[in-house]
């Protein structure tokens, strides 16, 4: 009875044998197919986790960058107000500069207070 089965079962097996090979590979190809999107989307996934640090990393150098500029600004501020003080000064000074000395009096006591003038033209 046992040999009958074999028999049996081969003779189905080879008659469906076409059938059956067909159905693996259609099944294959699916499994292919899913394992080629699975493979797609790992990689967007990378390329994705890669943006992301990469956006960290330039947020981190603007933000870096930023509170350089802050300072290179305050710094500009100091220099521009010190620039215009030494403007000043020198206009001070050369307003000095166009006086001259035209007449110096004698002190007014030989004490240890004492007084002199001093008398200053502008110049032309």
């Amino acid at each position: 009875k046992l040999q009958g089965m074999d028999e049996g079962l081969k003779v189905c097996i080879k008659s469906n044998q076409d059938s059956l090979l067909s159905a693996y590979r259609l099944k294959f190809t699916e499994v292919q197919k899913e394992m080629e999107e699975l493979r797609v989307k790992l990689t967007e996934e990378k390329l994705k986790l890669q943006r992301d640090q990469m956006i960290v990393v330039l947020e981190k150098e603007r933000d870096w960058y930023r509170e350089e500029l802050d300072k290179s600004e305050a710094r500009r501020k100091k220099i521009e107000a010190a620039h215009k003080k030494m403007q000043v000064e020198y206009e001070e000074a050369k307003e000095d500069r166009d006086l001259s000395l035209i007449h110096i009096s004698e002190p007014t006591r030989p004490l240890y207070i004492s007084y002199a003038v001093f008398c200053l033209k502008k110049k032309k």
